[in-house]
């Protein structure tokens, strides 16, 4: 086992981070209580960006002082959008050279959160349906609760066209937090997506504010370069759990209708 350690310790410190899981992966296995295997395995997952796994590991030894270990703990929380429990973790380094890579990485988040609260939200309508919103109790077979799903296209008079979405979704559990990946689908050679806000609201009436880390935007059909216009702008919305509430609002701008004057929609009724 000692042979395999070391085996798996080289492959890291050599950059053959996958090479380091398939070893070390097999002796966590047998070992789940040695932290050097435990530790090794997590930074490896984190180093391949398969963020899940490491999460497991990093959540099963939280109570670790190592300082290492803990600023890589932060580094995969925010990787999942979980910022509130990574500034939990950074607080936690204590001394070493990951010290001030904690605190700039906290400084970073709390500037790009933007941490409000439902109180500070201007418009009354949208604040009032997130305080009267209903719970799991009234819904206890749903996974979600849309909230609000506003849609609209405006034909402008030289022939473009501007479409409006405004949607909001309350999660009661585990089977409604798919909502936390929004997909907005654009032809980017005819089309332009702008997004407004994004924001989740959290059980507590916490907001946080989607910023530029939450969003990415991917072709539809990867390695099939004929389609490459197809595209989807992803936002991963942050601290997505049980009771927030996940709002957003985009605009699609489409600069050529059909045939130049023609133009068609779907509003879909029961695809939630």
């Amino acid at each position: 086992d000692q042979i395999q350690f070391l085996l798996g310790k080289l492959y890291y410190e050599h950059g053959r981070f996958e090479k380091a899981v398939g070893i070390l992966s097999s002796l966590y296995a047998q070992e789940k209580e040695d932290f050097l295997v435990a530790k090794l395995l997590a930074l490896s997952y984190y180093k391949t960006a398969n963020y899940t796994h490491a999460l497991v590991i990093f959540d099963k030894n939280q109570h670790s002082t190592d300082q290492e270990f803990l600023y890589y703990y932060g580094q995969t929380c925010e990787k999942k959008s979980l910022f509130d429990k990574a500034i939990n973790i950074y607080s936690q380094i204590k001394e070493g050279k990951y010290l001030s890579l904690a605190k700039k990485r906290i400084l970073l988040i709390n500037a790009g959160m933007k941490l409000a609260t439902v109180d500070g939200i201007e418009d009354p309508y949208l604040r009032n349906l997130i305080k009267t919103s209903p719970g799991s109790a009234d819904y206890p077979n749903a996974g979600a609760i849309v909230l609000l799903d506003d849609y609209q296209l405006k034909i402008l008079s030289d022939g473009t066209a501007v479409q409006t979405t405004h949607f909001m979704v309350k999660i009661l559990n585990e089977r409604g937090k798919h909502y936390g990946e929004v997909e907005l689908g654009y032809d980017s050679t005819y089309e332009t997506i702008e997004i407004d806000y994004a924001r989740t609201i959290e059980p507590e009436g916490k907001v946080v504010s989607v910023g530029d880390r939450h969003i990415r935007d991917v072709s539809r059909y990867l390695g099939y370069p004929l389609y490459s216009n197809a595209r989807v702008r992803i936002v991963s919305m942050p601290e997505v759990t049980w009771g927030a509430i996940i709002e957003y609002k985009a605009k699609k701008y489409i600069n050529k209708l059909i045939n130049g004057e023609n133009f068609s929609f779907q509003y879909g009724i029961q695809g939630y």
